[in-house]
């Protein structure tokens, strides 16, 4: 279990999954099952606040084989985003993208849980891969890089 605060008093229990989703991008229509394959075991970067910001997480949560993590976070709200997100803020947008969306999208949390000093909350997150061509910050038309 990762702790963000010692003081129990002060702080809530944060349990559940993390796993990643990934999409069907083939021509075909997928059969029985197929539409989605979950892969659990993701990181997770632990942030105060409902964004990640453009610095090292209050926390990274390790990825378990089962998907499953736990922490104890002081009161208050929480952003939950795969790990390592935080360093595309520190790079500018890829070239030809809209700088708003691309700060939008690395900026969004994965999920946002409001932790109660004595509660236990419980949150699964399910992190969504994208097609190579669903670039959401792309004008129509131009292909990304």
């Amino acid at each position: 279990m990762a702790i963000v605060s010692p003081d129990t008093e002060r702080t809530g229990l944060v349990t559940g999954t993390a796993s990643r989703v990934l999409t069907w991008c083939k021509g075909a229509a997928p059969g029985p099952g197929e539409e989605h394959q979950v892969i659990p075991g993701v990181a997770l970067d632990v942030y105060e606040g409902d964004e990640v910001l453009p610095k090292p997480p209050a926390a990274t949560l390790p990825p378990g084989r089962d998907g499953a993590f736990s922490v104890r976070l002081t009161s208050g709200t929480w952003c939950l985003v795969r790990a390592g997100r935080w360093k595309q803020l520190e790079a500018r947008a890829p070239p030809g993208a809209d700088d708003l969306c691309w700060r939008r999208l690395v900026t969004r949390c994965d999920a946002v849980v409001k932790v109660e000093a004595g509660g236990t909350q419980r949150v699964d997150v399910r992190i969504s891969e994208r097609c190579p061509w669903n670039q959401p910050c792309f004008p129509p038309g131009l292909a990304p890089p």
